[in-house]
C-alpha cells in the first residue's frame, strides 16, 4: 500500500512538470507557473492524492501525450507521433474515459496538414499500448470493463444541458472557485486573443 502511494506521489509530480512544460510550449513560463500552482492547488487533485486508484497515472501518461502531440506538430518527426500515441495508449489504457486522446496523432497531423502516415501510426502504436494493458478486455470484456456496461445503462447520464448544468457545478465544488474563476479568465483572454502572436514568439 505504502508502495501504491509513493507511485502516485510520482505521478501528481509528473503531472505538474508536464502540466508546467505544456503552458510553457503554449504561451511562455508565465502560464507554466500558473497552470502548475492551479492544479497543485486544485482540491480534487488534493483528495484523489490520498485514494490508491489509476486515475493519477492516466492523467500524467494523457499530459505526455498531449506534450508529444504539440512536439508532433511543431516538427512532424515520426518519433514524436508514436510517442504521442503510446502515452495516450497508456493513458486509456489506465482510464477507458481517456480514450479519444487516443486520436491526438491525428490532431498533431491536422494542425500540420500532412503527415497523414505518421499519424496513423501513432493511432495504431496507441491501440497497441491500451490493449497491452487491458490484455483481458478482448477476451472477456464483460467482465473487465464493468464500467463501460455502467455508463451505457438507461439510467446514465446522456449529454443534455443538464447534464453540462451537473459537470459544471460539480468543477466548482471539486476545483474550487478560484481554479474556476481563473481559468474561465484564460479561456475568455485567450478567445479574446485569437491567433494574435505571443511576445516571445
Amino acid at each position: 500500500l505504502t508502495n501504491g502511494f509513493s507511485k502516485k506521489v510520482e505521478a501528481h509530480v509528473a503531472a505538474v512538470a508536464l502540466i508546467y512544460l505544456i503552458a510553457l510550449r503554449l504561451s511562455g513560463w508565465q502560464a507554466g507557473l500558473a497552470a502548475a500552482a492551479l492544479y497543485c492547488l486544485s482540491p480534487i487533485v488534493v483528495e484523489t492524492a490520498h485514494l490508491v486508484k489509476p486515475h493519477s497515472y492516466a492523467i500524467s501518461w494523457m499530459l505526455a501525450s498531449v506534450l508529444a502531440m504539440l512536439s508532433a506538430a511543431r516538427t512532424g518527426a515520426p518519433r514524436w507521433f508514436l510517442a504521442c500515441g503510446v502515452a495516450a495508449g497508456l493513458s486509456a489504457g489506465s482510464s477507458v474515459l481517456l480514450a479519444p486522446f487516443c486520436a491526438l496523432p491525428l490532431a498533431a497531423a491536422l494542425l500540420r496538414k500532412k503527415d497523414w502516415r505518421a499519424a496513423l501510426k501513432g493511432c495504431l502504436a496507441a491501440a497497441c499500448a491500451f490493449f497491452a494493458l487491458n490484455p483481458y478486455l478482448l477476451f472477456s470484456p464483460g467482465a473487465f470493463a464493468w464500467e463501460l456496461q455502467i455508463y451505457a445503462a438507461p439510467g446514465a447520464s446522456k449529454p443534455s444541458l443538464g447534464a453540462l448544468a451537473r459537470l459544471a457545478a460539480a468543477a466548482w465544488r471539486t476545483l474550487g472557485p478560484g481554479v474556476c474563476l481563473l481559468s474561465l479568465a484564460g479561456i475568455v483572454s485567450g478567445l479574446r486573443r485569437g491567433g494574435q502572436p505571443r511576445p516571445h514568439e
